[in-house]
């Protein structure tokens, strides 16, 4: 699937949430929420603050603004994983922050590559309600060959912390993620309370799961909260390791109505001077957020995985052993190492 076939559902979710509201294009009102709400968003964001994810015009406002770019982030992060350590047979993910869904429909555009789909458990931690009605809206515009691959029996959508994992994950490669969960810039030199708690939502998630890799990504300003929440955890020091994120999809072949067409009709514009008008954002739609890192991390248990030679034999080699542990399986090779310097994601 081309990251182009991601348009038409991105228009579909839209207006299917904005229904789900009952957003009036036509009322004068509404439409100045919705400018209103999108120019806070962005200007939000860039200073670090934190926006009122609850108001419904501002979910509405990170769809346009920000939905697709994280949803190639995310797939890049999985399919980075992937290449060092191939597809499991299982897998388990815990999204914390989830916001708008695109830690899903990552991981599907990255397994829409595996050749044979592994199990797939999947929880999202979100604490506002509206930006998992926005996300299931796009989710349900996707086409079946795509949500097919994080079924929705196997997804569990929550605005609190899990308190327990699904039953049957024996075997299952666990992963924890976090994509450009709300952290302060390193510049601001404190925590306030909403920092505080995404910072206790990744470690209780980590204490939970006891996963065997991490994929967390942030802005460059922000490294060193998100090291100082991550970081507690037992990590390889030899597998773990910063990617720096580079933009090599700009150069998209075609528009997005949605923007030429849809959002700035709807009433999802920037009226201020000196900013570019959303008609203009359409061949910047996949673009991945600027100055980004990526944060992988490697539990010591899985790396001494990682570290055998490569087995071709189909069955894994500790259950030819006759071991039951909970070790992930793998159909095929071990895994694939990255070797060398950190490479660009």
């Amino acid at each position: 699937m081309q990251f182009e076939d991601l348009d038409i559902p991105h228009t579909r979710g839209f207006i299917s949430f904005l229904s789900q509201i009952k957003h009036d294009s036509e009322c004068v009102e509404n439409r100045s929420q919705a400018s209103k709400a999108l120019s806070s968003l962005i200007r939000d964001l860039s200073r670090g603050d934190i926006p009122d994810y609850n108001n419904h015009y501002i979910a509405a406002s990170y769809i346009v603004q920000y939905h697709l770019s994280h949803c190639v982030l995310a797939y890049r992060a999985f399919k980075k994983f992937f290449d060092i350590v191939d597809f499991p047979d299982a897998l388990y993910v815990c999204d914390v922050g989830a916001g708008t869904g695109a830690g899903r429909v990552g991981l599907a555009l990255a397994l829409s590559e595996c050749p044979e789909l592994p199990t797939v458990y999947f929880d999202a931690c979100e604490p506002s309600s509206a930006m998992l009605s926005a996300g299931s809206c796009f989710w349900s515009s996707l086409p079946n060959s795509l949500t097919s691959r994080v079924p929705d029996c196997a997804y569990r959508p929550g605005t609190t912390l899990p308190s327990d994992m699904p039953a049957n994950l024996h075997g299952a490669l666990r992963i924890v993620t976090a994509f450009h969960i709300s952290l302060p810039y390193d510049s601001a030199g404190y925590w306030n309370d909403v920092d505080q708690s995404a910072q206790h939502s990744i470690r209780s998630v980590l204490r939970l799961v006891s996963p065997y890799a991490g994929l967390f990504t942030c802005h460059k300003g922000k490294r060193y909260a998100l090291n100082k929440a991550i970081d507690f955890f037992d990590w390889s020091d030899d597998l773990s390791k910063e990617y720096h994120t580079t933009n090599d999809n700009n150069g998209v072949s075609s528009v997005s109505r949605f923007y030429t067409d849809c959002a700035a009709d709807l009433g999802f514009e920037i009226y201020e001077e000196g900013k570019a008008s959303v008609r203009s954002w359409s061949r910047h739609r996949f673009s991945l957020p600027k100055d980004c890192s990526l944060m992988l991390r490697i539990s010591p248990q899985f790396a001494k995985t990682l570290s055998r030679e490569p087995e071709c034999n189909t069955t894994p080699k500790h259950e030819q052993q006759g071991e039951t542990d909970n070790r992930p399986h793998r159909s095929q090779c071990h895994a694939r190492r990255s070797a060398g310097a950190p490479a660009p994601v």
